[in-house]
């Protein structure tokens, strides 16, 4: 065999010589998200599924049959409990379709800003000398370090920007310090 399998769906469509096969395959993964992300937790944590239905206050059967169901037949309370029971909590995001990636971007701004917040609290809670506050100090650098990485990276490759014009974005460190200079 020369060509290279690189799904199931692939391996599929190979062994019963039907590529009709690889669509039906494709599909099941795509409306199995939710389920699989659920399974790979339970997984990831050596939980069996006896464990999980403990926590979830029910009797396994119920979580073999989730386990092998598709999103569509699945509630949102047992996405919740299930989640809850590999000590998970699920989020939800409703996200337009035509919703511009500037709006979305922002949004998960806000929402790291949000996270880095609670980070904060939880080291002024702890105090300044406290292991866990160092290593929170520790991880703003690190996580400052990736976004300004990965927004380079994506900056670099636009096709209308000089890296190195007047406009580039490390001159946006020197506006920031002189708003926040004539702020205060």
């Amino acid at each position: 065999m020369s060509d290279r399998l690189n799904s199931a769906a692939d391996a599929a469509a190979f062994l019963t010589e039907d590529e009709s096969v690889k669509q039906s395959v494709q599909r099941e993964v795509r409306e199995s998200q939710v389920i699989w992300m659920l399974s790979n937790l339970r997984m990831s944590q050596g939980l069996s599924q006896r464990e999980v239905a403990d926590r979830m206050g029910c009797h396994p059967s119920k979580i073999s049959k989730l386990e092998s169901a598709s999103d569509r037949n699945i509630s949102w309370a047992d996405v919740v409990l299930y989640a809850n029971a590999v000590k998970h909590k699920p989020v939800l995001l409703f996200e337009p379709f035509d919703a511009p990636a500037a709006d979305m971007i922002k949004f998960h701004v806000f929402s790291i800003r949000d996270r880095l917040e609670e980070l904060r609290k939880l080291a002024v809670k702890l105090g300044r000398n406290d292991e866990i506050s160092e290593q929170i100090h520790q991880f703003y650098g690190e996580v400052l370090f990736n976004f300004l990485a990965k927004f380079f990276d994506s900056y670099e490759a636009l096709p209308i920007h000089d890296i190195h014009s007047d406009e580039a974005p490390q001159n946006a460190v020197a506006k920031l310090e002189t708003c926040s200079q004539s702020e205060g």
